[in-house]
């Protein structure tokens, strides 16, 4: 029997998994002084991916953790038109985009955002390591995978898979040690009820009490008094009598519980 480790994505981890992202684009954004427009950017589990033919290629560290992206034609264009359409007079945006330089500037901007898109929640620099497509198992639902998917091609979104962006629950022992509960109940305070007797009165004798009269009740002196807890349950049977200058009760028997049934 395969047993697959099952992870759903909640709200809290993919809020995480996009900030966590976010803070990659603001570090290429501060290094090329460009700023990247995120509105059509979503993080979401990969088996809610539509499907695609996506050309993708396979990124891993030193570690073995590896991610894939997929890349859309036209992205070099995009950081062309972010890095110098917005520096320059409209008359002379185009001779700009034609340049060589800006053109050879935008596609080493497009590889680093790859780079650090691919970098994201890693602990070292990720190398592409070709076109490896991914397999079936990342787009399980319940994989724990997640998604980016990211419009900055219209018509052509940039797509990349993280396995591990979001840490799989740890099996085995907790990491505090769960207390037993009778210890750690021990000693815990419990207030204790000791019922005396029962009578049962009329309302016009009840009407007629007096400071000092005498109630007969249903026990004699030597009965044994039923002690309660707070919820009403029996707790033992005990003689009343005194201890020092206290009232107080001896224990007789245990099983009150069963006997008062």
């Amino acid at each position: 029997m395969i047993l697959r480790t099952y992870r759903l994505l909640g709200d809290s981890a993919l809020a995480a998994a996009k900030a966590a992202v976010l803070a990659g684009i603001a570090r290429w954004e501060q290094a090329w002084g460009a700023r990247l427009p995120t509105a059509g950017l979503q993080v979401k589990p990969a088996s809610a991916l539509a499907e695609t033919r996506n050309e993708w290629r396979q990124w891993q560290d030193a570690n073995g953790n590896c991610i894939w992206l997929a890349a859309p034609e036209g992205l070099a264009r995009v950081c062309e038109r972010l890095l110098f359409g917005e520096r320059q007079q409209a008359q002379l945006l185009d001779r700009h985009l034609d340049s060589p330089i800006a053109q050879g500037a935008a596609a080493d901007a497009a590889q680093a955002l790859l780079q650090a898109l691919a970098d994201v929640g890693q602990g070292s620099d990720m190398v592409c390591t070709g076109r490896v497509a991914p397999t079936d198992e990342l787009f399980r639902h319940g994989a724990g995978v997640v998604a980016l998917e990211w419009s900055l091609v219209p018509g052509k979104p940039l797509v990349v898979l993280y396995p591990n962006l979001v840490a799989a629950p740890i099996r085995g022992q907790p990491a505090q040690p769960v207390a037993k509960l009778m210890p750690a109940l021990a000693s815990q305070p419990l207030r204790l009820t000791v019922e005396l007797g029962q009578v049962e009165l009329t309302l016009g004798q009840l009407e007629s009490l007096h400071v000092g009269d005498v109630i007969r009740l249903d026990k004699h002196l030597d009965d044994t008094l039923l002690v309660q807890g707070l919820d009403g349950s029996a707790v033992c049977l005990a003689h009343a009598g005194r201890h020092d200058t206290h009232r107080a009760i001896e224990v007789q028997k245990l099983n009150a519980a069963k006997e008062n049934k």
